[in-house]
């Protein structure tokens, strides 16, 4: 039984697995495929794209604005205006892309009315810029003046940008050890449901520490793009300024302020955009507080989660490979790769996690890679180990068909009537010859073709790769060296292909052990049929079974003794089923031989007698002579149905010879003794008498037999042209003083005036002699025998009909064996041996004609003897 689980534990793929594993994990840990997990996370974003949002709205200080307010950049009144005009609304909050002139308010502490209107405007939030030292110094001071003197928020709107240059996440956090700033889109979107942590202060700092940190507590979050740039709804800064917006047009909406005029305002490439579309910054932001707002922010899962999924996808090719073929485990890698995915897809759609696939496909990958070439590799070492086993056991591939031209018309200058054969090169030097061979010298050849002038032929063939030139001449030019020039045609061509053999030009390992591969199939395949053709022309049935008693062979003629029809029909079956159509002598079964040969590990025959009634010789052999190992099992049936019925016919005669014969002679000599002590002259007349009739009956017995022996035999009989009608006549009026003894009527119908057939006139009058004598026999006193003859579909046809007892159905199978009697059981006692019937019917056949019976019990019989018409020659 296969144990697919073996090759799992083997130590070459437990060392491969556990090498992948590894790797695996190394790759993950060290993010050294972020370039491939970038472009799968562009690709899945496409799967992301949103309707366009009604609560954000993006003012935008486009190019139109600064030409209208006069250039960049601008007075702080401006903001301030903006602020009162945007607070006539009832917007969710005001956030800045971009930073307010502040800093140089705080320090002048000059009126510009941006403080004010900051004070009026509910959920204003303002950027600061943390960066090197001085810088998040300056933060720090401008936060803690607007807190307070304003109710606006601060916080950092920096966006991260890729190894690849691409805006793919944004930091929730930035700051140092001491101060951390959210991202302004937190702070719009509130921050309830995001459970941010603060950073804890480190032991042993000051406040000159400034370690920028992003995302203290939370991985960045990756920004789920709703789509390309311009995808959100945006109004001009100018016309806000002015007021020219429809009142309620901002009420419970969320504005982004920011600055989209080339050369001023930042853009950046993002996924499925690159950097001929860039997305300016305040529209990234855009994008990212719509997924807060969501709560569809995409959150990269743990490191620790990535290795696990993509060190189960390592593992799987060595666990599920082993259970599969090479076709299957491309589908099962397929599989795997989609899954693994569909998996990292719907965590992005439906989750809003991000799980890298690439270390997964890539283990997968290799794991196929790795697992196909050491099965190659072992298939290979298979491969390569079977065919030296071929190649040191190939006795029968040695004395194989591929003989070179010579040796093919040696072989047959003995077996076709050639008076001279020779075999030549394309320059018409003799390369072998026999006989008085034809001279080539003058020919004309064309390839493959025969050429003749009525004595010779000749042609030219490819043999071997080389031009070989053949002249045949035969003894008698005609039809018969026409046949045979076809037999030589059909043997050469089936030796002019090219030798099998390794294409020694491909260097490649495995294609050349394919190649070799391929030649040993077609040896094998050669053997095969050469074995079928074998048995099938056997003139004994071959079967062998496996050692359960399973048909795995049987040739047609095993097939024909058993009364099966198909080859198919025996193959696959049991045969104890099979030999159920024998009966045994002895009345023995098949078990019986079956035990005797594989226990005792020798042959056992048995005489059987199949539904036909052939007789047969069953010899049963097993293939190991060694009883304790079991192996196959050979059948050999032959038809002994010949040597039988002489076996018979021998016994038959004997006991012909020693009772038939016999009995008569016997008597006459008891006669004769007492003739010896009779005086009276009355006596010795009936006892002469007896002696008479004794002595006819033993020489009539010996007629028949001689006469029967004469036809079965290959003595020579003269067949010569008769009239069939007239030896009817002759052999009707020879039975007539004998039908008169018994008062029986002869009746004789003719209505042909001839019947011609060729024959021997004198086995013919004693054929229909006997079928008048068998029914004067077996007919009561006083019936009528009636004689036709007629003629149908070109036979000639003698018919002796009597009114006897009628013949038992069961009986006419047998009726024209020798020495057997009709009327066994008809109670009458009538003398006769049975030689009578077998002699028409031999007489019969040897005249290429037969004999036909009818019969019914209790109204008589009919019998016909059937001769083939034959022309009179005039």
């Amino acid at each position: 039984m296969r144990k697919p689980w073996k090759p799992i534990l083997r130590t070459e793929n437990a060392f491969l697995a556990l090498l992948l594993l590894s790797t695996t994990l190394l790759l993950v840990q060290q993010g050294w495929l972020w370039r491939m997990d970038q472009f799968l996370y562009d690709i899945q974003l496409e799967f992301r794209e949103r309707p366009k949002p009604d609560d954000i709205v993006i003012v935008a200080i486009d190019e139109n604005s600064l030409s209208n307010l006069g250039g960049w950049p601008l007075p702080a009144e401006y903001y301030a205006n903006f602020l009162i005009n945007i607070g006539l609304d009832t917007p969710k909050s005001v956030a800045f892309d971009f930073q307010l002139p502040l800093p140089a308010i705080a320090a002048t502490r000059s009126d510009s009315g941006l403080l004010e209107a900051l004070e009026d405007t509910p959920r204003a939030i303002l950027p600061v810029v943390p960066g090197d030292q001085d810088e998040m110094m300056q933060a720090a001071e401008m936060a803690d003046y607007l807190s307070e003197n304003s109710i606006a928020s601060t916080g950092q709107a920096d966006v991260l940008l890729d190894r690849d240059g691409i805006v793919r996440s944004s930091a929730l956090f930035k700051g140092t050890t001491f101060r951390l700033w959210k991202n302004i889109n937190l702070i719009a979107a509130g921050d309830t449901r995001m459970r941010i942590k603060p950073a804890r202060k480190q032991a042993g700092s000051d406040k000159s520490s400034y370690t920028i940190l992003h995302d203290v507590s939370l991985d960045p979050v990756l920004i789920p793009f709703a789509g390309p740039p311009g995808h959100f709804y945006t109004v001009p800064f100018h016309k806000v300024l002015r007021g020219d917006t429809t009142p309620g047009e901002f009420n419970n909406k969320y504005i982004l302020v920011g600055v989209t005029a080339p050369n001023i305002g930042r853009a950046y490439p993002t996924p499925n955009n690159g950097f001929v579309n860039p997305m300016s910054r305040v529209e990234i932001n855009a994008n990212l507080l719509h997924a807060l707002v969501n709560d569809m922010a995409i959150r990269p899962v743990s490191t620790g989660w990535v290795m696990t999924f993509s060190g189960a996808f390592a593992l799987l090719p060595f666990l599920v490979f082993p259970f599969f073929s090479p076709r299957g485990n491309l589908v099962i890698t397929i599989v795997l790769l989609t899954l693994s995915l569909l998996v990292s897809l719907a965590l992005v759609l439906y989750s809003f996690l991000w799980l890298p696939p690439s270390a997964a496909l890539l283990a997968l990958v290799v794991g196929y890679l790795l697992w196909s070439s050491r099965r190659l590799a072992n298939a290979v070492h298979y491969l390569d180990r079977e065919l030296m086993q071929l190649n040191t056991g190939k006795e029968f591939y040695d004395v194989e068909m591929t003989p070179d031209i010579t040796s093919i018309f040696t072989h047959l200058e003995r077996v076709l009537s050639f008076r001279g054969w020779v075999v030549a090169d394309n320059e018409n030097r003799v390369i072998a010859s026999g006989g008085y061979f034809p001279d080539l010298s003058d020919k004309q050849f064309l390839p493959d073709h025969w050429s003749d002038d009525g004595i010779d032929h000749w042609t030219s063939v490819t043999f071997e790769g080389k031009e070989a030139r053949i002249g045949i001449r035969w003894d008698e030019p005609g039809d018969s060296a026409m046949i045979e020039k076809r037999y030589l045609d059909s043997l050469l061509k089936s030796h002019m292909s090219q030798p099998r053999g390794t294409d020694r030009s491909a260097h490649e390992l495995v294609q050349s052990l394919i190649q070799q591969v391929q030649d040993a199939i077609i040896n094998l395949r050669e053997t095969h049929n050469f074995l079928d053709d074998s048995l099938s022309h056997m003139a004994d049935g071959i079967l062998v079974t496996n050692d359960t008693g399973t048909v795995l062979l049987a040739n047609s003629r095993a097939i024909s003794y058993l009364g099966e029809h198909g080859g198919a029909s025996l193959a696959g079956r049991d045969i104890i089923d099979v030999f159920h159509t024998l009966k045994f002598e002895g009345n023995r079964d098949i078990g019986f031989l079956l035990r005797k040969s594989l226990i005792g590990g020798i042959s056992v025959s048995t005489h059987a007698t199949n539904r036909s009634g052939q007789d047969l010789l069953l010899q049963i052999s097993p293939s190991s002579t060694d009883s304790d190992t079991a192996g196959n099992i050979i059948f050999n049936l032959s038809d002994i149905s010949h040597l039988k019925s002489v076996e018979r016919a021998r016994n038959e005669t004997l006991s012909f010879v020693s009772h038939d014969l016999r009995s008569p002679l016997v008597s006459v000599l008891a006669l004769l003794e007492l003739a010896k002590n009779r005086d009276s002259s009355e006596e010795l007349t009936i006892l002469h008498s007896r002696i008479e009739s004794y002595t006819k009956l033993t020489i009539s017995l010996a007629e028949q037999f001689i006469q029967l022996a004469r036809v079965e035999s290959d003595a020579s009989i003269k067949f010569e042209v008769i009239d069939l009608v007239s030896i009817a006549i002759n052999a009707h009026e020879q039975m007539w003083v004998q039908a008169q003894s018994k008062n029986i009527r002869m009746v004789r119908n003719i209505d042909i005036d001839h019947g011609w057939v060729r024959g021997d006139s004198g086995l013919l009058e004693r054929a229909i002699s006997n079928l008048i004598n068998n029914a004067i026999k077996y007919s009561p006193e006083g019936n009528t025998i009636v004689m036709n003859i007629s003629r149908k579909d070109e036979h000639i046809s003698v018919c002796v009909e009597d009114e006897g007892v009628g013949i038992p159905e069961d009986e006419l199978p047998l009726l024209f064996e020798r020495f057997r009697r009709a009327h066994s059981n008809s109670g009458d006692d009538q003398q006769g041996i049975g030689l009578g019937l077998a002699l028409v019917k031999a007489t019969a056949e040897r005249h290429g004609g037969r004999i036909e019976v009818h019969s019914t019990v209790g109204q008589g019989s009919r019998f016909c003897l059937v001769l083939p018409e034959t022309a009179l020659s005039v």
